[in-house]
């Protein structure tokens, strides 16, 4: 994967601090460790421990003072899915809508994707990567709806000659997945096995409804496994049979 281009606010002495219910936590590096850091966020921004402070204040103070319920929503988001060396890479667009010219904030849960890139408009994001919570945090402040870019990468597993990547989706809210697959290969998602969308030397992409389904398991297989099994089916029918002894012979 290319370096990445997101723009983590990096403090000399401090990470994030953790969510508001609990007590803000400090971690002290020394300057000679830093660059370990920015080796991670190779393109990151440092930040004084003053200008950190004052951005989430304005957006504490913003959240208090309005008489919004909430100040900033997520209302979907879709992603695309697509192997790419040994990672899954994973190119995600959340749609927010916000609703006062005010500095506010929203937490994106990571589980265990790793972020690559986090840009608005074609323009770096201003995000925040919290390593307490595992977390990125967005910083938004002009009343607009717009959509956050985000491309993650996930570790490919494997099992024989299938393909393997799981991952978390975002909770509470209404998502879409489209997956690639390449030619020779079958997909199965949720241990559920999908008729192909184009010939079998073509790649393939499906797309699928996720709702806010908590995890996404995808299998890429060589195989198109069929079932020769027979089954029978019940159904409930109207159709009233009436037999009388006359019948019976």
């Amino acid at each position: 994967m290319k370096a990445a281009t997101i723009t983590a606010i990096i403090l000399s002495l401090c990470v994030l601090p953790a969510p508001a219910q609990d007590e803000p936590r400090e971690l002290f590096l020394p300057t000679d460790q830093l660059d370990a850091v920015f080796e991670q966020f190779p393109k990151g921004v440092m930040l004084s421990r003053e200008r950190y402070e004052e951005l989430r204040n304005k957006a504490d103070a913003a959240a208090q003072n309005q008489n919004i319920p909430t100040p900033i929503t997520l209302s979907f988001v879709s992603y695309r899915v697509r192997q790419a060396g040994e990672q899954a890479v994973i190119d995600a667009q959340l749609r927010f809508r916000q609703f006062a010219d005010d500095m506010s904030s929203w937490r994106i849960p990571l589980g265990n994707l790793s972020p690559e890139s986090a840009t608005i408009d074609g323009r770096a994001a201003p995000v925040a990567f919290d390593k307490q919570s595992n977390s990125l945090v967005l910083f938004h402040h002009r009343a607009e709806s717009f959509v956050l870019h985000l491309t993650l990468s996930a570790p490919l597993g494997s099992a024989g000659s299938d393909r393997l990547a799981a991952f978390r989706l975002l909770p509470g809210v209404s998502s879409e997945v489209t997956v690639e697959c390449p030619a020779e290969r079958y997909l199965e998602v949720n241990n559920l096995k999908l008729n192909r969308t184009a010939p079998s030397d073509q790649p393939a992409s499906y797309r699928i409804p996720a709702g806010d389904d908590a995890e996404l398991r995808l299998r890429w297989t060589t195989e198109q496994q069929e079932s020769d099994m027979q089954t029978l089916i019940f159904v409930r029918s109207q159709s009233v049979a009436r037999l009388s002894r006359d019948n019976l012979r």
